[in-house]
């Protein structure tokens, strides 16, 4: 195999990710692969806990996030999709009385100028 000439030589025009030599496995097809995973897992699996599945460390994941930038957008666009499906059940569960957690976090989440913790004194006072 040719060593490539340019970074631009590096990507995968498939997947637009960082194809390395040097990758140790976790190529573009594979990323790809653990990107879809991550999309289609519903929150089941962190980034750690696939990472095991698909037989990489969890260190080889976020060094390819590092060094590739295609791929951190789309684990970002995963984790995101996923957010917002909690936001959807957090908002949901935020009207049952009975929920009273849901809703501080909703609250604090969307009106934080007015439901955000604050720091208390506790101190005692000086009464002389």
């Amino acid at each position: 195999m040719a060593m490539p000439r340019s970074i631009t030589e590096l990507y995968d025009p498939e997947t637009g990710f960082l194809d390395s030599p040097h990758a140790n496995g976790f190529t573009a097809q594979v990323k790809r692969q653990f990107c879809d995973l991550l999309a289609q897992s519903h929150g089941e699996h962190s980034i750690t806990s696939l990472a095991e599945k698909m037989g990489v460390t969890h260190n080889t994941v976020l060094r390819h996030m590092a060094e590739d930038k295609a791929f951190a957008a789309e684990i970002t666009a995963a984790k995101r999709w996923y957010a917002h499906r909690v936001e959807g059940v957090l908002q949901q569960c935020a009207l049952d009385p009975k929920k009273t957690l849901d809703r501080i976090a909703y609250l604090r989440a969307y009106m934080p100028e007015r439901y955000a913790r604050t720091e208390m004194n506790h101190g005692t006072t000086d009464t002389n």
